[in-house]
């Protein structure tokens, strides 16, 4: 059970970081100043992301 909840976790993780991604990469239109706050929420994002991706390794060591 703990193995399929933290799929989901992970699938809505991607989720969120796509539409992220998209607007930094391809939001030309707007402003400079948009785009680096974007950029900027994208970086906090990543190493929030990277941190929990650590603690779901060893939760996974803990379940295997």
């Amino acid at each position: 059970q703990k193995l399929t909840e933290l799929l989901q976790f992970i699938a809505i993780m991607f989720a969120m970081l796509i539409p992220a991604l998209y607007l930094c990469f391809f939001g030309v239109s707007e402003s400079g100043l948009y785009k680096g706050m974007i950029g900027f929420f994208v970086c906090i994002y990543l190493y929030i992301f990277i941190n929990l991706f650590w603690k779901i390794k060893k939760l996974k060591k803990e379940i295997l």
